[in-house]
């Protein structure tokens, strides 16, 4: 798990360039912010990037200070009034990010199937199809495409027979963010 700090500096530096990103073509935009010194670089901004960063910095919320607690609050906060005042527009881009991240995922079951990938990108694998999970949460019932879930349903029922259940697969300090029964296949791996 990223450190809070650098969790705090990705969050922050995410909802200053939403409006920017909303208004853009892009799905997956460079960030101009930069990392805390001696921290991974920031991954590019989407909106399932930018949920998994809020549950990331929620699970860390049992060691907050006072301060760091204020801060976070104030973060939610600035995203919840950029969900009221662009929804429409945070929706259009969470259903193109959803419909990358069913195809990253095909891809990666063909491979699967095929025998190509190691188990080692699994957890990144399960990580972006969490983030389709997590932008349906963005996506309001009329706006839902329902053949994008019947898709994901589909390759879900076929991953399902190579899933072997075990630890989960991210961080463990983020398992608190992800129930088991819906995010699943955080929890194992694929079988060989």
């Amino acid at each position: 798990m990223n450190s809070k700090r650098y969790n705090f500096e990705l969050l922050q530096a995410m909802l200053a360039e939403l409006d920017a990103y909303l208004l853009s073509n892009e799905l997956f935009w460079p960030l101009s912010g930069h990392p805390p010194s001696g921290e991974p670089p920031f991954p590019r901004m989407t909106l399932g990037n930018l949920l998994l960063a809020l549950d990331e910095l929620g699970a860390q919320a049992d060691t907050f200070s006072e301060e760091e607690e204020s801060r976070f609050a104030e973060l939610r906060s600035q995203w919840e009034k950029h969900l009221h005042s662009h929804g429409t527009a945070i929706e259009r881009k969470a259903a193109t990010e959803q419909r990358q991240r069913l195809q990253l995922w095909r891809n990666f079951l063909d491979e699967l199937r095929e025998g190509s990938p190691s188990g080692a990108n699994y957890a990144q694998q399960a990580r972006s199809r969490a983030i389709f999970d997590r932008l349906a949460d963005l996506i309001a019932g009329e706006g839902q495409d329902k053949s994008l879930q019947k898709s994901m349903a589909a390759l879900d029922t076929r991953f399902r027979g190579r899933f072997a259940p075990g630890p989960f697969v991210l961080d463990p300090g983020l398992q608190r963010a992800y129930d088991p029964e819906q995010y699943w296949y955080l929890y194992g791996q694929p079988s060989t």
